[in-house]
C-alpha cells in the first residue's frame, strides 16, 4: 500500500510529532512551509492521502489565525478570484492523489518539494499574465498543488 508498517511503534509517533512541532517552527518563522516537512513523514507511515489531508487542516486551522487581521490589507479584487479558484482547485488535487498509486504520488510529491525548493534558493519567480485570467490560473495551481501534495 505504499506505507511502513510502524503505525504501532510510540517511537515513530515520537519522531512525528517532534516533526510537527519543527513543521509548526518553521511556519511560524516562515509563514509556509510547515507541510514540506510533515507530508513526507506521515505519508511513509499513514499514505499520502491522509497525510495529506492532515497538514491541509493544519495548514487551514494555521491560516485562520491570520485570515482577518490579512484581509483588512488584502486588496478584495485580486484575493477573491484567487481564493475561489484555489478552493475549486483543492478538492480537485485530493481526487487526484485518492486515484494515483500511493507510492508514486509519495514519489512526484517529494519531486515537486525538491524542485520548488531549488527554484526557490536560486531566487526564481513564477510571472502569471497580469488581469483576471492570471489570478485564476494562480489560485487553481496553487489549489490543485494544496490538494495534491
Amino acid at each position: 500500500m505504499g506505507t511502513i508498517d510502524l503505525v504501532d511503534s510510540p517511537t515513530v509517533w515520537v519522531a512525528i510529532g517532534l516533526l510537527a512541532f519543527l513543521a509548526g517552527v518553521l511556519r511560524g518563522f516562515a509563514g509556509f512551509g510547515s507541510s514540506l516537512l510533515i507530508v513526507p513523514a506521515l505519508g511513509m507511515v499513514l499514505g499520502p492521502t491522509i497525510a495529506v489531508t492532515i497538514a491541509t487542516l493544519l495548514e487551514c486551522l494555521g491560516t485562520m489565525l491570520l485570515f482577518f487581521p490579512a484581509l483588512q490589507h488584502a486588496k478584495t479584487r485580486v484575493l477573491i478570484p484567487l481564493s475561489c479558484a484555489a478552493s475549486v482547485a483543492i478538492p480537485i488535487g485530493h481526487i487526484a492523489l485518492t486515484l494515483m498509486n500511493p507510492s508514486l504520488s509519495n514519489l512526484l510529491i517529494s519531486f515537486a518539494i525538491l524542485c520548488m525548493s531549488l527554484w526557490m534558493i536560486n531566487g526564481s519567480a513564477i510571472r502569471f499574465p497580469r488581469g483576471l485570467s492570471g489570478r485564476i490560473f494562480a489560485g487553481s495551481l496553487s489549489g490543485f498543488l494544496t490538494g495534491f501534495g
